[in-house]
């Protein structure tokens, strides 16, 4: 009789956890489904248009183009890229105004020609949460190195993504120096 007892405790400890196992992998299915929709499906595959997309490895495709403004404060001469031009682009978990914003992805690629598209990924241990907005940019340096000089290609703009954000469109301008009489909104010294 006491052996009956036990086998049949253990029989509902094992079922117990067969049921918590089974609940966690419906749990981590219904989450992975909650982050397919809201970030969109695997772009790959063509079955959603937006921006910002988780992909078949589980990390999070950040797409977009970059085209070059000018205006009355921006350096507008040619650009004529150097054997060294590099374009950075960063994507960083966007956390309030007066917030440092950490950086979640960055692609450093040779530079070619504007406009162009763009894609980085997001590692899936960085995935966002569905709440969280994103902060892209790109910089377009003609030298070796990241520091700012007169007639690199920055992003003035802040540069907001949302899940379902069907379009990234990010605009750069010539960093013009700061002694130039038209210099505005950023400027360098170098």
């Amino acid at each position: 009789m006491f052996s009956k007892l036990t086998v049949s405790y253990s029989d509902q400890k094992q079922k117990k956890r067969q049921m918590k196992h089974s609940v966690s992998r419906l749990t981590g299915i219904l989450c992975l489904g909650a982050i397919l929709t809201f970030y969109g499906c695997d772009k790959t595959k063509g079955t959603d248009n937006t921006a910002v997309s988780v992909v078949s490895d589980r990390s999070l495709l950040v797409s977009g183009h970059v085209e070059r403004e000018f205006t009355d404060h921006t350096w507008n001469e040619e650009f004529v890229a150097t054997d060294a031009a590099h374009v950075v682009i960063q994507v960083r978990r966007y956390e309030g105004e007066d917030v440092a914003a950490p950086l979640l992805a960055e692609r450093d690629v040779p530079f070619k020609s504007l406009p162009f598209d763009f894609d980085v990924r997001v590692a899936p241990k960085d995935m966002p949460r569905n709440d969280e907005q994103l902060l892209i940019s790109v910089n377009i340096y003609n030298h070796e190195g990241t520091e700012g000089a007169v007639g690199d290609l920055i992003d003035e703009y802040r540069n907001m993504v949302e899940p379902r954000t069907e379009e990234v469109k990010i605009i750069v301008s010539g960093l013009e120096s700061c002694d130039d009489p038209n210099a505005g909104g950023f400027c360098t010294g170098q």
